[in-house]
């Protein structure tokens, strides 16, 4: 009788394991077949492209400014409002209120993963779809950074233009920074007199704009221009343009920086090129001079 239980448990153990590493053979095979980016945007649709990653509302916590990022090189998601993150599993779980089995079950089932045969299929067309993605994705900012190259071909000086009166509406201090840097307006900023705009409104229409804008190159570590950065301007230059957002960037911004001065040894890095400009001048005013780096957004301040 002891010999017959003691075999009985053996051998629900024995099940119990093989049902485990069945499981975490599966967990593998979601984790390299199916997109969490494609999870993801059925949970969050409003997902926009962030550099190498892509950004949107977390669906875990109400928020004004999106902080949930997905990355779909890695696999990972990152929501900053509530900590959360992990791979594609963990965010069927929490988005379904289910648990690791059920999740996987329904990413097992949803991919058809169903055997090692369609294991093999689904990792086919999962690499296929991956492949022809990044193809797009490579063609589509190459683009992108050819129009931003050419918008930067175009532009002019900023000294004696809206760019100038911009700047100086917005109390940056010019003249220290002629004293300290020999030049009031960096050289990487620049104005272009009709640059076009097109942006989506808040109500979903389609903004047209042409006007004057300064237009500040976005470079590479090694000093190419791979981007810029424009903020339309009011024709006289006291404010920006009344545009839904009059600040856009084109090109590759991931990575990239504004250099706002030549290198030295004190560095003064902020997200936008007033705000670290500001900074630069208060600091020239008493004869310090600084290496500016104007990382253009958050994510590149985080650790682009």
């Amino acid at each position: 009788m002891a010999s017959a239980q003691a075999l009985t448990e053996t051998n629900g153990r024995q099940r119990g394991e093989d049902r485990r590493d069945a499981m975490r053979r599966q967990a593998d095979a979601v984790r390299g077949t199916v997109s969490v980016l494609e999870i993801a945007q059925r949970y969050v649709p409003d997902l926009v492209p962030a550099g190498r990653e892509y950004r949107g509302r977390s669906p875990f916590k109400s928020e004004r400014t999106p902080s949930f990022f997905v990355d779909p090189h890695k696999g990972l998601f990152k929501c900053f409002s509530s900590g959360e993150g992990g791979d594609v599993i963990k965010l069927v779980m929490l988005c379904e209120g289910c648990s690791f089995a059920q999740a996987l079950a329904q990413l097992v089932e949803g991919a058809g993963l169903v055997d090692d045969e369609a294991q093999k299929r689904a990792a086919r067309r999962f690499q296929a779809r991956a492949a022809e993605a990044q193809t797009k994705e490579l063609h589509e900012a190459r683009l992108k950074r050819e129009r931003a190259i050419e918008i930067w071909r175009r532009t002019l000086e900023a000294a004696d233009t809206p760019v100038e009166a911009y700047f100086r509406h917005r109390k940056i201090d010019l003249d220290a920074l002629m004293r300290t840097y020999g030049q009031a307006i960096p050289k990487i900023i620049r104005y272009a007199p009709e640059l076009p705009y097109g942006a989506r409104a808040a109500d979903g229409t389609w903004v047209r704009h042409s006007g004057p804008a300064m237009v500040a190159a976005v470079l590479n570590l090694q000093g190419q221009v791979v981007g810029v950065h424009r903020t339309w301007l009011k024709p006289d230059g006291c404010g920006k343009a009344d545009l839904p957002a009059a600040k856009l960037t084109l090109g590759q911004i991931w990575g990239g920086a504004v250099f706002l001065s030549r290198f030295h040894s004190d560095c003064v890095i902020g997200e936008g090129i007033e705000t670290t400009l500001s900074v630069m001048a208060a600091l020239a005013a008493d004869n310090q001079r600084v290496f500016g780096i104007c990382a253009v957004s958050l994510d590149n301040l985080a650790g682009g």
